[in-house]
């Protein structure tokens, strides 16, 4: 997910520093929350274990935010309501700006999650040795 944000993000300043216009800058907010929101909808749609469910839940709660604040904030310029956007910018640079907090405890358990595909890793990487290692002994008895 972060990958593909760094790709919209740098999409979106370049679109909006060419943007001379209310009209240009309002498409270019459109056309970042579009693709902001096709990155949400994909981490949504992730299953994680239970246990990250509250921070699958954070993490989307931003974007999401940053979604709706720049579609707002479109409208606002398309419309040249001065005193809305005025407000509407200040949220979307915050919102741009801040990261969500991660707790100790959303923390320890991605930790202990990756610790345990790593296991399940090794794991599957032992028994396909010793599923190669009976075959061969098969073949040679056989």
């Amino acid at each position: 997910m972060l990958g593909t944000l760094g790709d919209v993000n740098k999409s979106y300043r370049q679109n909006l520093s060419g943007s001379k216009t209310a009209t240009a800058q309002a498409d270019a907010l459109d056309g970042y929350s579009v693709a902001v929101k096709k990155v949400v909808d994909r981490f949504r749609r992730l299953a994680p274990p239970p246990a990250l469910r509250p921070w699958q839940r954070a993490q989307i709660l931003r974007p999401q935010q940053i979604v709706d604040t720049g579609h707002t904030l479109a409208t606002g310029l398309r419309v040249r309501e001065r005193n809305a956007t005025t407000a509407l910018i200040k949220r979307f640079r915050f919102l741009l700006a801040h990261q969500p907090n991660v707790s100790q405890a959303q923390h320890n358990a991605v930790k202990a999650y990756d610790n345990r595909l790593v296991g399940i890793s090794k794991l599957q990487g032992k028994i396909a040795a010793e599923h190669h290692a009976f075959r061969t002994s098969s073949a040679r008895t056989g």
